[in-house]
């Protein structure tokens, strides 16, 4: 299924941006960018057009060059639905970086720029995730399963998730009770602090998040 391009603006927040990356995606050469990425190009016509092969939070995709165009298989993909993965898409494509992680993970503080953009951060991912998952642990176990998570031992329950090329994060939350309201971690492969500017590293844990609740309910 193709994302949908709306006629007109009606979401400043996200079309705007998503407008910005598809005037300059001609821009690139595409089979330098996915050398670099180590991604698959496949050209059409030699120069002209072709179509770039990436997954995503488990979902594979195809972005068209040099219309921008995202496609997948399953019509509920969330780039498909969401403009916000449409953008991550094709700015990983334009300006990604593929780095290596040594296996460690970092707090989102513990980036350069953490203390920096911590509020916006807290309020759109953290406390998200903590009333959103730390009310309903098993919704998120089912959730993280159903988008292809993989549980580590960490917190009242916590997975991790491949995002996209060779960038992971986990997600670990605590359930609330009497005492204590619920909490949640998010920890990003340490790649991240060198290959993701600190907006992009909000939105990769917004899509995370987004991609677990909306299946929280399978399997029930």
């Amino acid at each position: 299924m193709e994302a949908n391009r709306p006629a007109e603006i009606k979401n400043n927040k996200e079309e705007i941006p998503l407008q910005f990356y598809l005037e300059r995606f001609p821009a690139i050469d595409p089979v330098k960018r996915a050398e670099e990425l180590g991604i698959i190009y496949q050209e059409t016509e030699a120069g002209k057009n072709g179509t770039f092969k990436i997954r995503m939070l488990y979902t594979d995709y195809e972005v068209r060059w040099p219309e921008g165009t995202v496609t997948s298989e399953d019509p509920e993909a969330l780039a498909v639905k969401r403009i916000q993965g449409q953008i991550m898409l094709l700015r990983y494509i334009m300006e990604g970086k593929s780095v290596l992680s040594s296996g460690s993970y970092m707090t989102f503080r513990e980036m350069p720029w953490g203390e920096v953009y911590i509020k916006p951060f807290t309020g759109r991912c953290l406390t998200r995730s903590a009333y959103k998952f730390g009310t309903n642990a098993a919704g998120f176990r089912r959730g993280s399963e159903a988008v292809g998570g993989a549980a580590v031992n960490h917190g009242d329950a916590a997975y991790e998730f491949d995002f996209i090329g060779p960038y992971k994060l986990q997600i670990l939350i605590w359930e609330g009770d009497d005492e204590f309201p619920p909490n949640a971690q998010i920890l990003y492969s340490d790649n991240f602090a060198t290959g993701f500017s600190a907006e992009d590293c909000v939105v990769a844990a917004e899509l995370t998040i987004t991609a677990i609740s909306e299946k929280m309910n399978v399997g029930r």
